[in-house]
């Protein structure tokens, strides 16, 4: 039987969190799991934009939120 796990994460990360330590705390929780579960598919799930009437723009908003999504595909080619 064939493990999948979805990771859905970064939302709340962007709103502090540069690139380098996003991708390196990303890319740490991957190999991690890949460590502990060599044969499980890991799919690393984009961040979902937020509407324009959000009202915390100013931490977290789809600018960074596509940023940070080019990072997660990068972590996904690169583990």
């Amino acid at each position: 039987m064939a493990l999948a796990m979805v990771l859905t994460l970064g939302v709340n990360g962007i709103s502090f969190m540069d690139e380098e330590w996003f991708i390196r705390d990303y890319t740490a929780l991957v190999e991690m799991i890949q460590d502990a579960s060599p044969e499980t598919k890991i799919i690393l799930n984009s961040i979902y934009p937020v509407a324009a009437s959000y009202p915390y723009q100013g931490d977290i908003n789809n600018e960074k939120i596509n940023a940070a999504n080019t990072w997660i595909e990068q972590i996904a080619e690169d583990t």
